[in-house]
Parts: C-alpha cells; structure tokens; sequence
C-alpha cells in the first residue's frame, strides 16, 4: 500500500507536466458566412481547421498538441470568407509546447479578429 501512495503523487505530477487542454472556440459575430478557418501553429503538426461557420454562431476544437520539437514561433490564425481571406498572428510556443490552455477566437462585424488567450 506504502508503494501506491508514492507512486500516485509521481503519475499526477507527470501527467499536469504533459496535458495541455488546447481547447479553440471560434466564434463568428460577423454577418458572413466563414467558408473555412485554419489554425497553424507548430509547423511539423496539423493544423487545426473549421469548415462553414455561419454567422453568429461558435465551434469548438482542439488544437493538436503532437509534442514534435519545433523550435519557437506563434500561431497564425486565416479566415476564409466568400469575398476575402482575413490572417492574424499570435501567441508563442517553445520547443513545440503550447503555452495557452484555451484560446478564444472572434471575427468581428467590421472584418476583425480578436484573440483572447487563457493560461
């Protein structure tokens, strides 16, 4: 019994070093329909991407937290509408590590992207 009680604060204490969240919510407050959002961030994993968001409407996913060594960057965020293609850059990751846990994304009424992030 005396092994589990150690062994069990190790497992916790390795699994919150590896776990990150990475939960994306888009929402979409514009009067236009977006044909596609494309989340890059680590260049040796996929990227994140939403398909037909109508107007005033949300989705979320979840951003592939695929632990390949990348070096330091942000994150580039491109919305796709039927008249334009929208980018913004954000954020940071090292080594591949991801620092935010949540990131709300909102494409604003005047053709804008607003980002909130939550660590």
């Amino acid at each position: 019994m005396r092994n589990y009680i150690f062994i069990f604060p190790f497992f916790i204490t390795l699994l919150s070093c590896t776990y990150s969240n990475n939960k994306v919510k888009f929402v979409n407050e514009s009067d236009s329909k977006i044909d596609s959002i494309l989340l890059i961030g680590n260049q040796k994993c996929n990227p994140l991407i939403i398909k037909n968001l109508l107007p005033n409407n949300s989705n979320t996913g979840f951003l592939e937290n695929c632990n390949e060594t990348g070096g330091d960057g942000s994150y580039i965020v491109e919305i796709y509408t039927k008249k334009n293609k929208i980018t913004k850059g954000f954020g940071y990751y090292t080594n591949g590590v991801m620092y935010f846990d949540e990131v709300e994304i909102k494409f604003t009424k005047n053709n804008a992207i607003i980002v909130k992030e939550k660590y």
